[in-house]
């Protein structure tokens, strides 16, 4: 018995081209099970690129929209997202 593994990573914008080759890979597939996760492509954490002011604007509009979301019942990214 052979395992078929294939890894696909998938970008938050222009994400089109590997959905398409995704849903065609899981097609043509006998599924067994997906492990779904978001990886962090390992870069600096906010405050360490942005300068404390930035920093202490950037968590004020995270609360902000945090609470925004709550509000209207949907997930935080929907509001807008950290970049």
């Amino acid at each position: 018995m052979t395992i078929q593994y294939r890894f696909f990573t998938i970008p938050l914008k222009s994400a089109e081209e590997v959905e398409t080759e995704l849903n065609h890979f899981l097609r043509s597939q006998r599924i067994l099970t997906v492990h779904r996760e978001f990886v962090s492509r390992g870069e600096n954490s906010y405050r360490e690129v942005l300068s404390p002011e930035d920093f202490a604007l950037f968590v004020k509009l995270r609360d902000w929209r945090k609470q925004a979301a709550e509000k209207e019942a949907v997930p935080v990214y929907t509001i807008f997202t950290n970049e």
